[in-house]
């Protein structure tokens, strides 16, 4: 399988040069029939099993007409499997940073004929500004300087800051569903910038933290636990999308309790 990989990696780098990106579509799963940019994507997107229970909780979720927002939007694989979801009459925002991951996602939207993926190159924050992002070898690891350096960290950008109540109330667009961050440490900051969107509107929000250590990642989880639940959510923990890693990811998605206001789904 290591070698089938690096197969794949010599051949994309290899189209590129020549202008001319390999595509490949998911067989099975969720995202199957979707088709990826070789390029960017792993082999767990290219073989539908990437993050299954994030997958499930989305597909449980979003509807036709829905909205979502994919804060730290990577390549765009989830973005493209809401975009199916919600279809022609819905829409989905696409919050990425990394320039490169930007380019992808509106390349891979345009391959799967999803115009209603609309990408924001920016990272999420809790104030609208500038920010110094940090990049990572790893095409999702990139980090706000303030949040801990990414172990493989490649060199530093400058980016715009965006907070998500500043894109939804610019955008005209009907109120998301859900909201799905995954920001590499930022995430008190980025709930921090839609404190507008979640008393207004209430939506599930999916979020992941990561960390070197399964006690870290815990804490991590456990204070933004504390920040939805000062604000009416209440928290499940989604199963291990990475039981056997050696590197902590947990997944919690937050709805409105009962006695919080009017939740999601």
């Amino acid at each position: 399988m290591a070698g089938r990989g690096r197969i794949l990696t010599y051949a994309a780098a290899a189209a590129a040069g020549i202008g001319v990106p390999l595509t490949r579509r998911i067989r099975q799963g969720l995202a199957a029939g979707l088709r990826l940019r070789l390029d960017g994507a792993t082999r767990a997107m290219l073989a539908g099993r990437y993050e299954e229970p994030v997958q499930m909780a989305l597909a449980e979720r979003l509807r036709p007409g829905d909205g979502f927002v994919d804060v730290g939007a990577n390549v765009g694989f989830f973005a493209l499997l809401a975009g199916r979801a919600v279809g022609p009459d819905g829409w989905v925002l696409a919050v990425e940073p990394v320039p490169a991951n930007a380019a992808r996602i509106r390349a891979n939207a345009a391959l799967n004929r999803l115009p209603r993926v609309t990408v924001v190159e920016a990272a999420a924050g809790a104030v609208d500004g500038a920010g110094e992002l940090e990049l990572a070898r790893h095409n999702g690891g990139g980090a706000l300087s303030s949040a801990p350096v990414p172990p493989d960290a490649c060199g530093r950008i400058t980016v715009p800051v965006v907070t998500v109540d500043t894109l939804l109330a610019g955008s005209r667009l009907p109120p998301p569903t859900l909201v799905k961050i995954d920001v590499e440490g930022s995430e008190a900051e980025a709930l921090n910038g839609m404190r507008g969107t979640i008393a207004r509107h209430h939506p599930a929000i999916l979020f992941e933290v990561d960390a070197p250590t399964r006690e870290d990642a815990e804490r991590r989880f456990a204070e933004l636990a504390a920040m939805l639940a000062a604000q009416g959510y209440g928290v499940d923990t989604l199963p291990d999308a990475y039981p056997a890693g050696d590197w902590t990811v947990l997944h919690g998605l937050a709805v409105v309790s009962a006695t919080g206001g009017e939740g999601g789904r």
